[in-house]
């Protein structure tokens, strides 16, 4: 396989189509169609293990390697093969989906011999088979292939937090301060609905050393990555960069706790230090307490007097209260309509229980204006109105809390409020307040954006992906968007692909794609993006387009619809 990797270049038939893997390509008599990266990826990959079912959780690891995405992302790639290759979900001809299991590539997959260029070897394995099915040696030749694009992507992907904005910042300096990841804790009750349970107390204690400043702390999002899995340690901290990585337990027995946390270096694997707490659940923010004291002190960090109030303050005395905003923490992580209803439901109950809960109100805030943004209410300026208000009491009853100030400056950028300024001084007062607040960081960095100030942006959202390494689609959202601003928009394209690659429904983002190929001189790629929004339900005009857009700056919101006009949009 070595030797035909270095010089194999092929291509292949599924049915009626050829399929070019290194441009992506499918053609079809006149018909050509350019695939998407992460599209053409999986297209590959089932062909080459044509007639067996793959599951999900394999596609994610072989075509998303090392990146934290949800199944939705295979679902539309998926849709959009079938879409390009007409092929009928309810009687499929090509890729057929196996509930629960996956899904399985039902076509003969065929090798065009005239266009195949590999090593005398192989060709000569071919030329013995007459007939054009793969044989073993074939499969290889397109294994070698297969292998080569995903590497490739592997690479890159490992690659690109490190330099995703290097054209545009010079390097900073390397902290030496220790950095921690703390893995999700294992829910050791009885009761696997107890979940919610072990994942905030995960969530509090991220929360509660992100506020110490001689810590890195790495964020939520990447360390959950690793749920339910039993990784190596050393492993974990050279993937997230992390010198020491916390774990625990939790079990919860009625009015009985026991939380075990250890503290481990991550170079060698060694227990810096242990402890079991056997305590009554009302005693559970002691126990809290006492553990990042045992962290602070194992690590010799010494803490400011603002930290010191910082950590001493608990949300709230009430245990029913923190029960009910764990369960609303949870809903609120599921993202769907129906889960909203449920998290607004406990966050309302915990503030009835205790109408100082300041983490309550923010929480509700952001369920409001998100069920606005999503379309979830029938007037989304009024939830605008409910959060605003909502996040400017939570401000009000807890000034120290950093949450409330990032939820009120992304409630200050909706439309119908349109507090730009205001808005990055709440973010600003966010990280002020918790230095190792990863998404506070990149937001900042789209809000300078939005106001004309790209180039303040790029070293911001270069600190949140070292602080958050598993970073969500829309860093890269971020970087790209700021790139296109500044000129850069070769940078911009790249950039932009890869979060359209992790979230394809997002239209903001691949409107932006689209203007970004278009000013970087691909005019039929972007073109093909601005088809690809028409199908997906995409109606905007290019006035509904200005009217809708965050960017306030007139210079930009000038650049970006020349792009756009330029890539297609009407």
């Amino acid at each position: 396989m070595g030797k035909a990797m270095g010089k194999a270049v092929l291509l292949y038939r599924i049915g009626e189509w050829t399929v070019e893997p290194k441009r992506g390509l499918v053609r079809r008599r006149d018909e050509h169609v350019h695939l998407e990266p992460k599209a053409a990826e999986l297209l590959n990959y089932l062909a080459l293990r044509s007639g067996e079912v793959i599951s999900r959780a394999e596609l994610l690891d072989t075509v998303w390697p090392g990146v934290t995405v949800g199944d939705e992302v295979i679902t539309n790639a998926i849709a959009k093969l079938r879409r390009v290759l007409e092929d009928d979900p309810k009687s499929p001809k090509l890729i057929e989906t196996i509930p629960k299991r996956g899904y399985r590539l039902v076509a003969c997959v065929n090798v065009d011999q005239d266009t195949l260029a590999i090593d005398e070897e192989a060709e000569e394995t071919l030329r013995n088979d007459a007939r054009p099915r793969f044989n073993q040696r074939s499969w290889m030749v397109l294994g070698a292939v297969a292998v080569a694009i995903l590497t490739t992507a592997m690479m890159w992907q490992r690659q690109s937090n490190e330099d995703v904005a290097q054209r545009s910042t010079s390097t900073q300096a390397v902290s030496f301060k220790p950095t921690i990841a703390v893995l999700p804790f294992d829910n050791f009750s009885d009761d696997p609905s107890q979940e919610y349970f072990s994942d905030g107390m995960t969530e509090d204690l991220i929360t509660d050393i992100s506020k110490i400043s001689s810590l890195s702390v790495i964020a939520r999002h990447s360390t959950f990555s690793y749920k339910g899995q039993s990784p190596d340690i050393r492993e974990v901290g050279r993937a997230l960069g992390a010198t020491h990585l916390i774990e625990g337990s939790v079990r919860k027995v009625g009015d009985a706790i026991r939380i075990s946390v250890q503290l481990i270096d991550a170079s060698n694997g060694k227990h810096l230090w242990a402890e079991r707490y056997d305590r009554k659940l009302k005693d559970v923010f002691a126990i809290q307490d006492e553990v990042v004291t045992h962290i602070v002190t194992a690590l010799s960090l010494k803490l400011t007097p603002n930290e010191q109030v910082q950590l001493a303050s608990r949300g709230t005395e009430s245990l029913q209260a923190y029960d009910l905003y764990m369960r609303g923490r949870e809903q609120e992580g599921f993202f769907n309509r129906d889960a909203y209803v449920e998290a607004k439901r406990f966050y309302e109950s915990a503030i009835a229980l205790d109408p100082g809960y300041a983490e309550a109100f923010a929480h509700l805030a952001q369920i409001h204006t998100l069920n606005g943004q999503f379309g979830w209410v029938d007037n989304n300026n009024r939830a605008d109105a409910i959060a605003l208000e909502l996040a400017q009491k939570s401000v009000r009853l807890d000034p120290a809390l950093p949450f409330a100030h990032w939820g009120l400056s992304r409630i200050l950028t909706r439309g119908s409020i349109g507090q730009n300024d205001h808005a990055i001084e709440e973010m600003e007062k966010a990280i002020e307040l918790d230095p190792n607040y990863a998404d506070a960081y990149a937001f900042l960095g789209h809000l300078y954006t939005y106001s004309g100030r790209s180039e303040r942006a790029l070293p911001l959202i270069k600190r949140a992906m070292r602080i958050n390494p598993k970073f969500p689609f829309w860093y890269y959202h971020v970087v790209g968007l700021a790139q296109y601003f500044l000129g850069e928009y070769d940078a911009s394209v790249e950039n932009l692909e890869k979060s359209v690659e992790r979230n394809p429904t997002v239209f903001f983002t691949r409107l932006a794609l689209a203007a970004a190929l278009a000013k970087s001189g691909r005019q039929e790629d972007a073109e093909w993006q601005v088809d690809e929004l028409y199908l997906s339900g995409f109606d905007k005009t290019v006035e509904t387009f200005i009217e809708a857009t965050p960017v306030h700056d007139e210079a930009y919101r000038k650049r970006f619809v020349e792009g756009v006009v330029q890539a297609g949009l009407e």
